[in-house]
């Protein structure tokens, strides 16, 4: 821990049973006073923790002649002639990719010097995701069945009947809508409707790109759901049930594709909400539904800013696939589809528009 960062915390509820206070502290906690820790050393989940663990391997692992992706921090990888290795790290989890088992192996030796590793062998499981490869057609199958399962044992929802869709078309769920009820979730059905949202948002984020506007439209009632809200989220939970099998595939070739789109005068906060998804090979690899932060007068408008939104990514696409070019070539620019034929021909415009 670094001399100008002093991290304090509250004293552990049963430290007294393994631990003896001194006369000192015994008598300013009877006095009223608290009595805390003055950490010296980072605690593991806490921010400092995160931060020095990560400067650690940063550290190591430069030492190594790796490279820190300027795209991802957390991505470090090394090119030896024509053998390369990259090295993706969430917290204390490492993924090796890698065409070299010598490089590998090396690799985890010199790790191994610093940390104590425990080597699963080729990925098959990682953050609740399944993982399987097909070396032959060059593709990846990434599922979360076993999670959809377990969040479904969790919230009492294995024997619900499956759904075809997250959410029906047009659905209105604001507070002013005939179709919503008055009726206010009591303080326990809140807490379970934030639990059910936060487990939904993990499968969004990692696998399933086809609940993200439902999840969106779901999240701004956070704060005062309604029985049609809870409602309306045990629909996601049943269209996961019937299509808890299929699995993202990733791969196959390295054209990059992207598609926007927006939703216009649709919401009574009269935002839009923008969306798109981009395509590495046959595989969805980044999406996003989100609400606009300005309030757009026209669905050109909408759709213009919404192009802007989805061209900031495919930057940043552009960024990490260039840093690994070593694995593919990619082919730029990238073709992003819109269906507004108006705000297609005013981003070729180079002319001022206010």
């Amino acid at each position: 821990m670094h001399d100008d960062e002093i991290v304090f915390m509250e004293l552990l509820k049963f430290y007294e049973t393994f631990h003896q206070l001194s006369k000192k502290f015994k008598s300013l906690s009877k006095s009223g006073k608290r009595v805390v820790l003055q950490l010296k050393w980072p605690l593991y989940s806490t921010k400092q923790g995160v931060h020095h663990w990560y400067e650690e391997l940063k550290k190591i692992l430069l030492s190594f002649d790796f490279k820190v992706s300027i795209a991802d921090e957390a991505t470090f990888y090394k090119v030896d002639g024509n053998n390369f290795l990259v090295i993706a790290a969430t917290t204390d989890n490492f993924t090796i990719i890698t065409n070299s088992h010598a490089l590998s192996t090396k690799t985890k030796d010199q790790l191994n010097q610093h940390f104590e590793l425990v080597n699963l062998g080729n990925i098959n499981w990682l953050l609740s995701i399944s993982v399987t490869r097909n070396l032959k057609d060059k593709t990846i199958f990434l599922g979360q069945q076993a999670y959809v399962e377990q969040i479904l044992t969790r919230f009492g929802l294995t024997d619900a009947c499956p759904d075809v869709t997250p959410m029906g078309p047009r659905a209105d769920y604001h507070f002013d809508s005939p179709s919503v009820s008055p009726t206010l979730l009591t303080a326990a059905e809140k807490t379970t409707y934030h639990k059910m949202i936060g487990s939904l948002m993990y499968c969004m984020t990692m696998t399933c790109p086809d609940i993200a506007y439902a999840i969106l439209m779901l999240s701004q009632f956070l704060e005062a759901p309604c029985t049609t809200h809870m409602k309306a989220v045990k629909c996601i939970f049943c269209y996961l049930l019937g299509m808890k099998h299929l699995k993202l595939v990733l791969g196959g070739n390295m054209t990059v594709t992207g598609f926007s789109d927006t939703n216009w005068t649709s919401q009574h906060h009269c935002h839009s909400i923008s969306g798109f998804a981009y395509f590495v090979g046959l595989g969805t690899v980044s999406w996003s539904a989100k609400k606009q932060p300005i309030i757009t007068l026209s669905s050109t408008e909408a759709e213009y800013v919404a192009l802007t939104h989805a061209t900031k990514d495919i930057i940043w696409i552009h960024k990490i696939l260039n840093e690994i070019s070593f694995l593919h070539s990619v082919s730029l620019p990238t073709t992003l589809y819109c269906d507004n034929q108006v705000a297609i021909h005013l981003s070729k415009d180079a002319t001022f528009h206010g």
